[in-house]
């Protein structure tokens, strides 16, 4: 059976329908909170950055220490925000197994999953910079071999959509990992790799539809946002109620993913066991 992206769609809403109280919750302590806390500390150093800016007619300074102390601070609350997204995220996974777990049980296999989702991030961002690198430098040979500048662009475009697709490919592997309670990031990106074989392309094409109308929304949200900072100007105030739309924003668009996430997979490799069991008997 090839892969129906209708059927999908639908099913991920109804997953999502089924379990929105507990997916709320989630949501929001780890996908909006996080919004809410990083827009507050943004607020704080936005306003000494501005500070530190020379004034008019005042020759430029640079403060190395300060930059650098920001640049530190942004990295590890990037971090910090990153993995309690990546807990909420496999969270929210759980809650939509055929098992419907409570939230203590989502977020305790969501935690004992941290360490597999780190390696299986860290062994994606590893392939990411080897494709990349491998595409530079044959695209880098082309332009000084021939000269011609169109040809290399055409070559960069087609080997990002070939990267969309790789993803495409993978995008499975968490869902594996919390439903199949695989640990090894290898077999998990090989699992997700024969789940999508004979699908990879319609399952390319369902995800580019999702995200073009993401990036519609994100624009109209953009908008709006942009219209009410320039009229509560740039106080913490009005960062705070920035964040606070960009985090509901954020939360929905995840939420919806995910739902979407555990939907391909449970199209894709068939109904679980405790399906059958319940099933069957």
């Amino acid at each position: 059976m090839r892969f129906d992206m209708s059927r999908a769609w639908n099913d991920a809403i109804a997953r999502i329908s089924a379990n929105r109280e507990v997916m709320m919750v989630i949501a929001g302590v780890f996908f909006l909170l996080p919004s809410l806390v990083f827009s507050f500390f943004y607020s704080g150093t936005m306003t000494d950055l501005i500070a530190s800016l020379p004034q008019s007619g005042e020759a430029p300074v640079v403060n190395a220490t300060a930059l650098e102390s920001m640049g530190m601070t942004l990295f590890f609350v990037f971090l910090a925000i990153g993995l309690v997204q990546m807990i909420g995220y496999t969270a929210m996974l759980a809650v939509l197994d055929d098992d419907r777990p409570t939230v203590g049980e989502a977020l305790s296999r969501a935690i004992r999953f941290l360490p597999t989702l780190i390696g299986l991030l860290l062994l994606l961002i590893a392939v990411y910079f080897l494709v990349a690198l491998l595409a530079g430098l044959v695209i880098g040979a082309i332009m000084a071999a021939s000269g011609l500048v169109g040809l290399a662009i055409l070559l960069g475009v087609i080997a990002f959509v070939g990267f969309c697709y790789l993803l495409t490919r993978i995008s499975l592997a968490t869902a594996a990992m919390v439903y199949e309670r695989r640990l090894n990031p290898f077999s998990l990106l090989t699992r997700s790799w024969s789940l999508t074989g004979k699908d990879g392309w319609r399952l390319f094409g369902f995800y580019v539809l999702l995200f073009i109308v993401y990036m519609v929304i994100s624009l109209i949200v953009g908008i709006v946002v942009g219209t009410i900072g320039g009229l509560m100007g740039t106080g913490s105030i009005a960062l705070i109620v920035v964040g606070l739309i960009s985090g509901a924003v954020g939360a929905a668009a995840n939420t919806i993913f995910t739902g979407v996430i555990a939907a391909v997979y449970r199209q894709l490799a068939g109904p679980s066991t405790e399906n059958l069991n319940q099933t069957f008997g």
